[in-house]
Order: C-alpha cells, then sequence, then structure tokens
C-alpha cells in the first residue's frame, strides 16, 4: 500500500551519458522508497512518487553520490 502522502515528483538529473547512469539513478530513487521510477537518460530527469521525506531524502543520496540534481 502506497502512503497517502505520496505524489507524483520530478527531478532533474545531470550527469546520465549511458543506460548504467539510468540504472544506477533507478536503483537509488527505488531504495529510497519511491514508486513508478522512470528515469529518462534524453531528458536528463526522473518522475516518480514518493512522500516529501523520501524526495529529500533521494535528492540527498542523489547529490551525495554525484549526481547534478535540480528540483
Amino acid at each position: 500500500m502506497e502512503n497517502e502522502n505520496a505524489v507524483p515528483q520530478t527531478l532533474g538529473v545531470g550527469g546520465m551519458t549511458c543506460n548504467g547512469c539510468v540504472r544506477r539513478v533507478t536503483d537509488v530513487i527505488s531504495k529510497g522508497g519511491a514508486s513508478q521510477v522512470k528515469v529518462e537518460l534524453e531528458k536528463a530527469e526522473a518522475q516518480f512518487v514518493a512522500t516529501p521525506a523520501q524526495f529529500e531524502t533521494i535528492r540527498q543520496q542523489l547529490d551525495a553520490d554525484g549526481w547534478e540534481v535540480r528540483a
């Protein structure tokens, strides 16, 4: 059951150059508790459903991993 506070989120993620990058970013977002994760290399963005707290945790983890994160 999804958290009722979870809402669709979009986050810009720069620095991805290949499908391996997409998989790594997808893993970080999924491990952060988000659902319906879709990462697009061409758009340099990630779309997912998460609570505001999960969103912040995911943003911080992506930043710590060296991705160029833009909200």
